[in-house]
């Protein structure tokens, strides 16, 4: 879905060349630098739509052979686990799947966006899952200056004084929620927060 919203703006036989570089240069255990390349002489993109291809088309495939790997082995594995990035370029939709469990065949899987660093992990079925630091949490524990530079003021405040988690920040569709949508949601949380 997200490589077809990228690939939309091209010609079909770029498109296809496209692809067709991926899957070549996938299959030969490449970079993402060869790939880059394989992408720009195949579809005629400049380099920053190129590293955007490569990018989200290494994730995809690599959801792609864990989801594989996870149905092959579904007496061993009950679930699977968003895993994101705890940093500040991580996006909304992607702080809000963190530590979120879906079932094998059921659920978002990455990539939620073009670039997507997030990952999937399986869940085993007869032992308890190892205990990680999921966004929410790790966020809580940056400063507020860094708490503000990522969610925005007004976030930031809601999610500090307010209650929020970054959850509540995007909804179900994984969009991310605008200032007014989420006052009319949470009126009382921004009067605690001052904002």
């Amino acid at each position: 879905k997200v490589l077809s919203a990228i690939f939309s703006d091209m010609r079909e036989a770029h498109v296809e060349r496209v692809e067709t570089a991926l899957r070549i240069g996938y299959t030969e255990g490449e970079g993402i630098p060869q790939l880059m390349q394989r992408v720009r002489e195949a579809g005629k993109v400049n380099a920053r739509g190129a590293e955007t291809i490569a990018r989200t088309a290494v994730t995809h495939i690599s959801t792609e052979v864990a989801q594989e790997t996870y149905a092959r082995n579904a007496d061993l594995v009950a679930q699977v686990e968003w895993v994101s990035v705890l940093d500040s370029r991580t996006t909304d939709v992607c702080r809000a799947r963190d530590g979120k469990r879906y079932d094998l065949d059921d659920g978002p899987r990455p990539p939620a966006h073009p670039r997507c660093r997030s990952t999937t992990s399986p869940v085993l079925a007869d032992f308890p899952p190892p205990k990680r630091e999921t966004y929410n949490g790790w966020l809580r524990r940056q400063s507020a200056e860094v708490q503000d530079e990522i969610l925005g003021v007004t976030r930031g405040r809601l999610f500090q004084s307010g209650g929020l988690t970054v959850e509540q920040f995007v909804a179900k569709d994984g969009s991310s929620l605008t200032i007014a949508q989420l006052r009319a949601m949470f009126p009382d949380l921004f009067k605690r927060a001052g904002v």
